[in-house]
């Protein structure tokens, strides 16, 4: 109420993507990174997807994730003896079909006055099945390519054929939702909830999604037939979801704090390994060494804030101890600075123990404790020792790990080299007797 009023800011604000880069031009939402590299339990918790960033700093989080797609009023289509479209001239022939000039009735509307609809729902969506990407290896622009171009061509061929409403230009979301209900309207984009919200307006309504389109960039379907009913699962892959450098570092939580232009000119770094014997018996230590290159980036990141708030929670001293038989995982964090090395058996019978086990460091964070209102609070890094033997731990780091079979059998052991940002596989086989 306060902020309405304007005497205050909102502190958490639930809003749309589309909304980011505007808030932020005018100063108004703040630069989540720090919080996040304060609460790494917190971070880690999160899907990738969820942060979302602009100007190189994550500036909101997203609540829920769901994919846009084609539904269609099947009562229609069926009148008109159409199948749901499975591609974008079958989707084209369907606009075409659906169409009554008489009546007034067009076989496709778009919000397209939200610039958000127009890049997600008709632009990007092209686009990506025609094999394009919005952005380079670079991170350049990349959409002014014979693909993106090509997507331009495409939509405004639709429009010149009159088979997209002019009225998507200046009716909002619910008007389409309405002709929909009614209708007079056969196919709209959008995402899950829309089929629940016209069921809302028309019980009857016979709505559908159509399945997922294969273009340039291909997929595969599933067949099963059980009972005599044929099922069928479409999968595909899009250019967007490529793992590339952006995937990687959101994956591991490494991107926080540094730009772009670091994320792109960074070198992902060398690693040569070797064992000390590749047969061994059981019980019996083996000495892995693992020297790991790599270039200046990425650069040295300031220390961790400390924690700005109290845990929520604090366990009672009493607390009973979880139960042997209940397994918890943390996956390994690469630490945030230097050269580091993480051992695992990538292929065997059995696991393995390693000495040291998580990931080795080149560079040693220490951190005080701090106090917030007056309780002491844990360092939010813990006091790790830099355990590399030879190097600078930035362009150069040799880390020594000895590791003991309980099993026979033949043993692919992996070392993943991380430079604080990438990280590179080097592999070693070890015959255990």
């Amino acid at each position: 109420a306060a902020a309405l009023a304007n005497d205050a800011s909102f502190d958490v604000l639930p809003m749309g993507p589309e909304y980011i880069a505007s808030l932020v031009n005018v100063g108004y939402l703040e630069d989540l990174n720090p919080w996040l590299e304060a609460e790494p339990e917190f971070a880690d918790s999160l899907a990738p997807e969820a942060s979302m960033k602009f100007q190189d700093a994550t500036r909101a989080l997203g609540i829920y994730i769901f994919p846009f797609h084609l539904l269609y009023n099947v009562d229609m289509f069926a009148e008109k003896g159409l199948e749901p479209p499975s591609n974008w001239e079958e989707f084209r022939e369907a606009a075409q079909a659906l169409r009554d000039e008489e009546q007034g009735i067009y076989g496709y509307m778009a919000t397209m006055s939200f610039a958000e609809v127009l890049t997600t729902r008709m632009f990007l969506y092209r686009l990506a099945q025609l094999g394009g990407k919005l952005f380079d290896q670079d991170g350049n622009v990349a959409f002014d390519s014979p693909e993106g171009l090509e997507t331009i061509r495409w939509w405004k061929a639709f429009w010149d054929d009159d088979l997209i409403s002019p009225a998507s230009l200046t009716m909002p979301w619910p008007g389409i939702m309405e002709l929909m209900a009614a209708g007079r309207l056969g196919m709209f984009t959008d995402g899950p909830f829309t089929a629940t919200y016209l069921k809302s307006l028309n019980p009857v309504i016979n709505i559908a999604y159509a399945p997922p389109w294969r273009d340039q960039t291909g997929g595969i379907v599933w067949n099963v037939t059980a009972n005599g009913s044929l099922q069928q699962a479409y999968g595909w892959l899009q250019p967007e979801w490529e793992i590339d450098e952006s995937t990687i570092t959101s994956n591991m939580r490494t991107s926080f704090g540094r730009s772009l232009e670091q994320m792109f000119a960074n070198i992902p770094p060398e690693v040569t390994v070797s064992a000390g014997a590749t047969t061994v018996s059981v019980g019996e230590a083996v000495t892995l060494t693992a020297a790991i290159t790599d270039d200046e980036f990425p650069t040295e990141q300031p220390p961790r804030p400390p924690r700005r708030r109290l845990p929520t929670l604090i366990p009672p001293d009493d607390l009973p101890k979880s139960p042997d038989n209940i397994q918890w995982y943390t996956r390994p964090r690469p630490p945030r600075n230097g050269l580091a090395l993480l051992w695992i058996v990538y292929r065997g019978p059995a696991a393995a123990d390693f000495e040291p086990s998580g990931y080795q460091r080149s560079f040693e964070e220490r951190e005080a404790d701090t106090e917030v209102d007056g309780v002491a609070t844990e360092a939010t890094s813990s006091d790790s020792p830099a355990t590399h033997i030879d190097g600078d731990g930035w362009t150069s780091a040799t880390f020594q790990t000895t590791v003991t079979f309980d099993e026979p059998g033949s043993y692919t052991l992996r070392a993943w080299a991380v430079d604080a940002m990438y990280l590179t596989p080097g592999d070693l086989t070890i015959t255990v007797q």
